[in-house]
């Protein structure tokens, strides 16, 4: 069923870094992000997130360990909090930047034991500055996620995803940037009997994002207007959906 409506979403974040020496830092960050619906507020989301990271670099190297954990929780689902760490390293090359990297991540949930996974992965990414203002980067991730328990439907899961990212700065520090990002998901094992006679879902989510940002200099704030559009696609019509949402607001940096 199609629904239209209004909505406000804040995101509010803070990081702190400090240098060690002459080749290492290391950086702690907080965010809180949230949504708000007056016409339907079961889509209501609300997250809040925690980090920090070692950084080291030198001679056209460097290397990263970075750990998190976030909060989630909602009308439409029940609350679960995720911890991410991950290492990777990165490498110049001319006018670009070459990374690869590990990430581990687990997921537990408030009531419903069954959903508690743990995803392992690797990634491999390329961001490269063409021209004046201008930045290219491409980012592709693959793992498994490993469910705690064998009653979670659908079982293991092989997942993969590809973003493509373009971004340009004009004169006047005004930034247009264009995202593209893809994600697949093929379960182990017949997701229910009860949808489609025990077939295994597979799901393709594709999104795409256009990002105008205008600074605002006598307010020392930044006009932001965002348009997003989503479509999920599977086997399975109940894992089908399609969503637009365009958002306009200010941005205030400290």
């Amino acid at each position: 069923t199609e629904r239209r409506g209004r909505a406000v979403q804040v995101n509010a974040a803070s990081q702190w870094s400090q240098g060690l020496g002459r080749h290492w830092a290391f950086r702690l960050g907080a965010a809180a992000n949230a949504r708000f619906s007056s016409s339907y507020a079961r889509t209501d989301w609300q997250q809040y997130q925690l980090g920090g990271s070692f950084h080291y670099g030198n001679a056209g190297w460097r290397a990263q360990v970075d750990t998190a954990v976030s909060w989630v929780r909602g009308p439409l689902g029940e609350p679960f909090r995720q911890q991410r760490s991950g290492l990777s390293a990165e490498h110049d090359l001319d006018r670009c930047r070459l990374r690869l990297g590990t990430e581990l991540e687990d997921r537990s949930h408030a009531d419903t034991a069954s959903l508690d996974a743990r995803y392992r992965g690797a990634l491999l990414g390329l961001q490269c500055h063409p021209g004046e203002g201008r930045v290219a980067g491409v980012l592709l991730r693959g793992g498994r996620d490993q469910p705690d328990s064998d009653q979670r439907p659908g079982g293991r899961q092989k997942v993969k995803s590809a973003a493509l990212i373009l971004r340009q700065t004009f004169d006047d520090s005004s930034r247009l940037e264009l995202s593209w990002r893809t994600s697949w998901a093929r379960d182990s094992i017949g997701y229910s009997d009860l949808l489609e006679n025990g077939a295994v879902r597979s799901v393709s989510l594709h999104q795409l994002s256009v990002e105008f940002t205008l600074p605002l200099r006598d307010l020392d704030v930044e006009w932001v207007t965002q348009f997003q559009a989503s479509a999920q696609n599977s086997n399975l019509a109940l894992f089908r959906y399609r969503a637009q949402v365009l958002y306009s607001g200010l941005r205030h940096v400290w």
